[in-house]
């Protein structure tokens, strides 16, 4: 995976214990928080994987860590030598697409959905 798909990662290994918690412990008031907290991880994940599906359509630049970006050299060997030991995973180029999206779309789409769900978990009354 690139590095906007390990960032992507992060809201989800702290949604999903965040939400098994707010199930099983608290009161209302409690609970209320801790959906509008996941509220906010849930649609900030959205954001970076609509980012990163814009980075994959070409719509703007990725970060340097996905380009692969090589220091300038003069010397063609020490430029191939650096070459075989750079390994860059691209951000531009989707691994995977599932039903014409990659990967990156789909979870800002499921972000997007999770966080309305867990917004109207946390606006329902008690």
């Amino acid at each position: 995976p690139c590095e906007l798909c390990y960032k992507e990662r992060w809201a989800w290994y702290a949604a999903l214990p965040l939400g098994a918690l707010i199930g099983l412990l608290g009161g209302p008031k409690l609970r209320r928080a801790g959906l509008a907290l996941l509220v906010l991880i849930l649609l900030a994940n959205a954001g970076l994987g609509f980012y990163h599906f814009g980075v994959e359509q070409g719509w703007w630049a990725g970060p340097s860590g996905c380009t692969g970006l090589i220091g300038a050299t003069n010397d063609v060997n020490a430029f191939l030598k650096s070459l075989n030991q750079t390994h860059v995973v691209r951000c531009d180029a989707p691994a995977l697409k599932v039903l014409g999206l990659s990967l990156a779309a789909w979870n800002g789409l499921v972000s997007a959905g999770m966080a309305l769900v867990a917004g109207l978990g946390a606006a329902k009354r008690a």
